[in-house]
C-alpha cells in the first residue's frame, strides 16, 4: 500500500506531532505546510496518497478551500483534523467529500485507523489517471472524468465536467 502523507497544519507543535505519529506508524510523510496555498503548490508536485488537513490555516485560504481543490483536481483522499465543531463548518466540510473528520484533541488510534481505512478505500477505488502539465504544475486527471478529447494540430483539448485543459500534445503522443 502506498502511504505517502502530506500534512497541512498551521500550529508547528501539532504539525510536528502529526509528522512523528504518522512516521512511527509506518507512514511516509512527504511534506507539510502551514498554509493552504503553499500546500496546494507542493501537493501537486509530490506523490501524495493522503492529506491530513486542518481547516483554519495561515493565509487567505482555508483548509476547506484546499479540500475542494484536492477533490476537484487530484482525487486523493484527505482527512480534516480540526478544533471547529460548529454546524456551518460541518456543512462546508461535507461538500468537499473528505474521507474523515477528526476533532482536536487528536486521538492517535482514531487518526491512524482512519488514515489506513482511507488508503485502503482509495486503493480499492483507484482509477486510471493521466498526468498533464499546466505550466510548472502536474495535474492528475481521472480517465473516467474526461468527457472527450479534441485534437487540433499539436494541441489537445481535454474536456471534463467542470473544466477544460489545453495541452501541447497530439493524440499520437
Amino acid at each position: 500500500m502506498k502511504n505517502n502523507v502530506f500534512i497541512v497544519e498551521d500550529i508547528s507543535m501539532v504539525r510536528l506531532m502529526l509528522e512523528e505519529c504518522m512516521t512511527a506508524n509506518g507512514f511516509n510523510v512527504v511534506g507539510s505546510s502551514p498554509s493552504a496555498e503553499l500546500a496546494w503548490e507542493e501537493i501537486q508536485q509530490l506523490q501524495v496518497n493522503l492529506v491530513l488537513l486542518d481547516i483554519q490555516l495561515i493565509g487567505e485560504k482555508t483548509g476547506i478551500w484546499l479540500g475542494k481543490q484536492i477533490n476537484n483536481y487530484l482525487k486523493i483522499p484527505f482527512i480534516y483534523i480540526t478544533a471547529n465543531e460548529n454546524q456551518q463548518t460541518a456543512n462546508e466540510v461535507l461538500e468537499t467529500n473528505p474521507v474523515g473528520f477528526i476533532i482536536k484533541p487528536i486521538n492517535i488510534i482514531q487518526l491512524i485507523t482512519t488514515a489506513k481505512i482511507a488508503l485502503n478505500l482509495n486503493q480499492g477505488n483507484a482509477q486510471k489517471q493521466i498526468i498533464i502539465q499546466d505550466g510548472l504544475k502536474s495535474i492528475n486527471l481521472a480517465i473516467n472524468d474526461i468527457y472527450y478529447l479534441q485534437s487540433e494540430g499539436n494541441y489537445l483539448h481535454i474536456y471534463m465536467k467542470n473544466s477544460h485543459f489545453l495541452v501541447r500534445s497530439s493524440l499520437e503522443d
